[in-house]
């Protein structure tokens, strides 16, 4: 380790080795005479009680409620009374597919100087005739005889949120209420690779590449140090005393603590202190007397408690595979863990986020987020139309969960993550294609969509998904069906279409669930989220298109019609100043930070409240309708009054290094790999919404299917490099990286790359992903299990790569030998594998598309007869068999979500049993135990 100090490197203090490396390598969790006590905290304020009334008066027979446009308008009502401390202000629609009631949204501004927990709204006596509903969080509640609501807490600056539906008596209404509250100094905290200090004089920063952690001193914007953590530091997390910075360090599986104001590691807890294996994640509770580590290998999330001047280790407890970013409630009581892949196969998959007590570390619950088109969740689509479920089916699963990321107040939870579009097939087309059916097909190189899941987390422990409120807008909405599939609100950026004949309105003709909170246009996905001012504002960082968007906090609306550009490239995380008028972002790929000016969303007095994008469900004669799952009309939106881009200036940047350690090539190639953005990389795609890191994020696996141009296919992890692998694909119909890269970039992605350019993405490909560790395994019966591989498997799983995909050791990418992979029939041909459209949904498209989505289902014989390779002009695939396929690189193979092609399975113990049955390999239940063992240690 090494402290520079404004550039300048100075030795560790190595003759301080009796005072500092005792600290440095004992974690203080094992040592029984020193036992850790109780956690050193701050203390929050002493609580005060606030409380105002106010009076609504809903005029149900307003004609702003029969509008055109479909957004809550503050016309109708009238609102009075109130104190210094709260405000309130309200909202109003009809809701098409419950005339009986009128929406009322109710936003309780708080006023104080501090935070408020425990807002409650209480309704007082109604007209005669008046039912009251609460519609927070159902938009299908009955009427209540209840009176009291809560409405969790409000941010310092902030709002709190009730929602409820009246009676529409086509009168006016008059709704009595009392809030009352209680002071608090505590917000909600997350996990990121970048903080500011409390006292606002720092910003610290995680670059991985570079295997340092640099600091900023924000009111110079000047770098005052950089101290080196081995084995990329990916996450920061700042004592609320603003005495330590803990640093978690993925590939050494470490938390480093650092004293702040000497900038000092002063002491670092590995695995065998109970980190965990690969910790990308670290994050302080709100009060400062614990951290949490989420381990991404080791499955596992650890406490440690702060005592005086040490963290010990506390507690670890498993929590389900690929745990990443975390956030604490904040009271401190609770933990939200998101897991970055799926679990469960194609047709009963599904996402979820782990809910912990933190005192003692504990599970409480699960959040799950379905897949609305799995063969249990689409029976409510099947009885619409009365046909079997298995003829609905389709994939449509989220994946790529970066973590969770309260709001301060910890009133809602927001999940940056995507969608597999299983139903959209990953068309390949030639410039001699047959034209397709807007219907049928998407533009080149539209992939994935970000998606922003949202959380209901007002009731800490009772965490759940916020339910999508326009599933009532649509004119047409199947009430049963809406009702049975219990659709969860999901956040959407998608490309957009302006309207030639209608000026100033818009359409997102792909979205996949429209609603006014879909984003006007499209972004790459996310894997950040930050809060201005108040919690008042949501700033989405998208590491594939260097954007970041801005989104109402409040009613999850849009604010701007494109988004904010930044200058460097793969950003992982932004923080901001407490007074929230500067921002701080750090790139995976650029060896600067950006100084952002966020001054227009925290002027005292002046900040942002809720905000509405006019917007309705409609036919629209440019773009004809085509059914879909919520409704059959378009989504179109009225842009006249929305500024076209955020409020944001980038007015600086810091290095954070004097060079990068990575070649330039092999820099290029990253850049490539992760992005997609044409303003800034015209050649590489045709969309924000298409990337190699789309599928493959940090060259690993989206834990899915896809529908391809050869038939239903898992997307592949390519960790440890595709170099050695021979020819590449299930079929091996791929030569190399270079060819892969030449054809898919052009035919898939809609780009054109250069020579160099493909060259570079190629040998990135194939040299530049690494590996992730390996779990922790039992030598003794991963040592035996090598020798049943060698004896049994090793035929077909060849070489370091384990692989039949015949390396040609000539070949510069490590690619394929002229004569081709060796393929093999292991009983993995399939004919439906329920990634694509259903076949019920053939009838709905003209003969030439229908057939294609027949033929891409499952698995055909490729060569020069294909009538998909015909019809589409994509570039031609070598004859391949329909039952044959390469025996795939065990690299990693224990983190594959999915196994065989066609994603059959989800567990290694499945893969064995079937290739012992299929191919008679004879092994005992012992040799199948250590054959296991032995594959999680490649």
């Amino acid at each position: 380790m090494r402290t520079s100090h404004l550039g300048r490197v100075a030795p560790c203090l190595f003759l301080l080795a009796a005072a500092i490396v005792p600290a440095c390598s004992d974690g203080g969790g094992t040592n029984e005479a020193e036992q850790p006590g109780p956690p050193v905290t701050v203390p929050d304020i002493e609580p005060v009680a606030v409380s105002a009334g106010f009076s609504l008066v809903v005029d149900t027979g307003n004609p702003d409620l029969d509008g055109e446009t479909l957004e809550p308008t503050a016309g109708p009502v009238t609102v009075s009374g109130g104190g210094e401390s709260l405000g309130l202000s309200a909202f109003v629609k009809r809701l098409p597919a419950r005339p009986e009631i009128v929406r009322v949204e109710v936003f309780i501004e708080n006023l104080g100087e501090h935070a408020l927990r425990d807002v409650n709204v209480e309704v007082g006596e109604l007209p005669a005739g008046v039912e009251l509903v609460n519609l927070t969080n159902d938009p299908f509640a009955e009427p209540t005889e209840g009176r009291s609501f809560s409405a969790g807490r409000a941010a310092k600056e902030g709002f709190a949120k009730v929602v409820f539906g009246v009676t529409d008596t086509g009168a006016e209404v008059e709704i009595p209420l009392s809030i009352s509250a209680t002071t608090t100094a505590r917000a909600a905290t997350s996990s990121a690779p970048i903080a500011v200090t409390p006292d606002g004089k720092e910003v610290w920063m995680a670059w991985p590449d570079g295997d340092l952690v640099a600091v900023v001193d924000t009111e110079t914007d000047e770098r005052e140090a950089v101290i080196e953590v081995e084995g990329r530091p990916s996450s920061v997390a700042v004592t609320p005393d603003g005495a330590f910075v803990l640093v978690a360090a993925a590939e050494a599986s470490t938390v480093t603590v650092i004293d702040a104001a000497t900038k000092e590691i002063v002491q670092t807890l590995g695995e065998e202190d109970g980190i965990g294996r690969e910790p990308r994640h670290v994050v302080m509770s709100p009060d400062g007397g614990r951290a949490f580590v989420s381990a991404y290998v080791g499955e596992s999330v650890a406490s440690l408690v702060r005592n005086e001047k040490r963290f010990w280790f506390e507690k670890s407890t498993k929590v389900g595979r690929r745990p990443t970013g975390m956030s604490v409630s904040p009271d401190g009581g609770t933990l939200y863990v998101a897991h970055f892949l799926p679990r469960g196969t194609v047709t009963d998959n599904e996402a979820w986020m782990t809910v912990l007590a933190t005192d003692p570390l504990a599970e409480v619950r699960e959040v799950v987020f379905e897949d609305p088109f799995n063969t249990k969740q689409v029976k409510c689509l099947a009885d619409v139309f009365g046909v079997s479920a298995s003829r609905l089916t389709t994939e449509a699963v989220p994946t790529e969960l970066w973590g969770v990321f309260l709001n301060p107040a910890g009133t809602e939870g927001w999940i940056p993550a995507t969608r597999v579009a299983g139903a959209t097939v990953v068309w390949e087309r030639g410039p001699n294609s047959a034209e397709l059916a807007a219907t049928a097909s998407i533009r080149t190189g539209e992939l994935l969509a970000p998606f922003q899941l949202v959380i209901d987390t007002r009731e800490a422990r009772e965490a759940e998904v916020m339910q999508m409120p326009g599933v009532l807008d649509p004119p047409d909405v199947n009430l049963p069906y809406v009702k049975c599939a219990r659709l969860g609100q999901e956040i959407e950026l998608i490309s957009r279409d302006l309207i030639p004949s209608e000026p100033g309105k818009q359409v997102n003709r792909a979205a996949a669930f429209p609603n006014g909170t879909t984003g006007l246009s499209e972004t790459g996905i996310a894997r950040f989220a930050a809060f201005s001012r108040g919690g008042r504002r949501m700033l989405t960082v998208s590491h594939m298109s260097d954007e970041i968007a801005v989104t109402d906090a409040l009613t999850h609306h849009p604010t701007s019609q494109l988004h904010f550009q930044l200058s460097g490239s793969s950003p992982l995380g932004l923080a901001l100043t407490p007074d929230g008028k500067k921002g701080y972002v750090v790139y995976e790929s650029s060896t600067f930070a950006s100084v952002l000016d966020l001054s227009s969303y925290s002027k005292t007095g002046a900040l942002p409240g809720p905000s509405y994008v006019p917007y309705s469900l409609r036919d629209v004669a440019d773009f004809p309708s085509a059914p879909g799952a919520l409704t059959g009309k378009r989504l179109v939106r009225n842009i006249e009054g929305v500024a076209e881009r955020p409020a944001i200036e980038e007015i600086g940047q810091i290095a954070l290094a004097e060079a990068d350690p990575m070649d330039a090539e092999m820099r290029r190639g990253k850049v490539l790999f992760s992005s997609a953005n044409p303003d800034k990389h015209p050649t590489l795609s045709a969309t924000r919404l298409g990337a190699c890191a789309s599928c493959h994020p940090d060259g690993g696996t989206d834990g899915s299917l896809w529908g391809t141009m050869e038939g239903e296919r898992r997307t592949m992890s390519l960790r440890g490099g595709v170099a050695g692998r021979g020819w590449l694909h299930a079929m091996g119909t791929h030569a190399d990286a270079a060819e892969f890269a030449s054809i898919i970039v052009k035919e898939r992605l809609g780009g054109e790359l250069s020579e160099a350019d493909t060259m570079a993405l190629a040998r990135y490909v194939s040299f530049g992903i690494p590996q992730l560790q390996a779990p922790v395994t039992d030598g003794a019966l991963a040592a035996k299990g090598k020798e049943v591989f060698g004896q049994k498997c090793a035929t077909c799983h060849q070489g370091a790569q384990t692989t039949s995909g015949n390396a040609d050791p000539n070949n510069a990418l490590g690619g394929g030998a002229e004569e081709g992979p060796y393929l093999y029939d292991v009983g993995t041909f399939s004919e439906d594998s329920h990634v694509i459209l259903g076949t019920f949904f053939e009838s709905l498209f003209p003969p030439l598309e229908a057939k294609l989505f027949k033929e891409l289902r499952g698995d055909r014989e490729l060569g020069p007869d294909d009538f998909v390779q015909q019809t589409l002009d994509f570039r031609a695939r070598p004859a391949r068999k329909a039952t044959e396929y390469k025996a795939p690189s065990l690299t990693n193979a224990w983190d594959s979500a999915l196994y065989f092609h066609d994603g059959r399975y989800d567990d290694l113990g499945d893969v064995i049993d079937h290739l012992d049955k299929h191919l008679g390999l004879g092994l005992s239940a012992g040799e199948k135990a250590a054959v296991i063992e032995y594959v999680k240690t490649l």
